[in-house]
C-alpha cells in the first residue's frame, strides 16, 4: 500500500466515521429540540430524525477529517471521535437556550473547543508519555 493509498483510506475512514457520529448527534440533537419544544408529534418523527441525521452527517463528514488531519493526528481516533462528540453535545445543549440556530452553533462551538483541548492539552501529555516511555526502553 502506498503512502497516497493509505492516506485515502485514512481520510475515507474518518470521512465515514464523521458522517455515522454526525448523523447520530445530529438526529439526537433534533429530538431533544423537538421534545424541549413541544413540537414533537409521532408523525412527524421520522422527518425530524432525518432532518437532524441528514445535517449532521454532512456537517460530520466535513469536519471529521479537517479536524483530524489538522488538530489531531498525534491523539489516537478512538479519544479524539469520543471526546469531540461530548463537546459537540455539551456545545449544542448549552446553545439551545437561545434556540434552534444556537443549538447548531454551540454544537459547532463545542466541537471545535473539545479539538482545541485535545490539541492544547492532551497532546502535549502524550507526546512526554512517549518520549518517557522511549526512555525508558533504551
Amino acid at each position: 500500500m502506498t503512502k497516497l493509498t493509505r492516506v485515502l483510506a485514512v481520510t475515507g475512514g474518518l470521512l465515514v466515521t464523521g458522517a455515522v457520529v454526525g448523523a447520530a448527534v445530529g438526529a439526537l440533537l433534533m429530538l431533544f429540540l423537538a421534545l424541549i419544544s413541544h413540537s414533537f408529534h409521532a408523525t412527524e418523527s421520522a422527518t425530524i430524525l432525518a432532518t437532524g441525521a441528514f445535517g449532521g452527517a454532512i456537517i460530520g463528514a466535513i469536519l471529521g477529517p479537517v479536524i483530524a488531519w489538522t488538530l489531531l493526528r498525534t491523539i489516537p481516533l478512538g479519544r479524539a471521535v469520543g471526546e469531540s462528540t461530548l463537546g459537540t453535545v455539551i456545545g449544542a445543549v448549552v446553545g439551545t437556550a437561545a434556540g434552534p440556530l444556537g443549538t447548531i452553533i454551540g454544537a459547532l462551538v463545542g466541537f471545535v473547543a473539545a479539538a482545541v483541548r485535545l490539541r492544547v492539552v492532551v497532546a502535549p501529555r502524550l507526546a512526554r508519555a512517549r518520549a518517557v516511555a522511549a526512555r525508558s526502553e533504551e
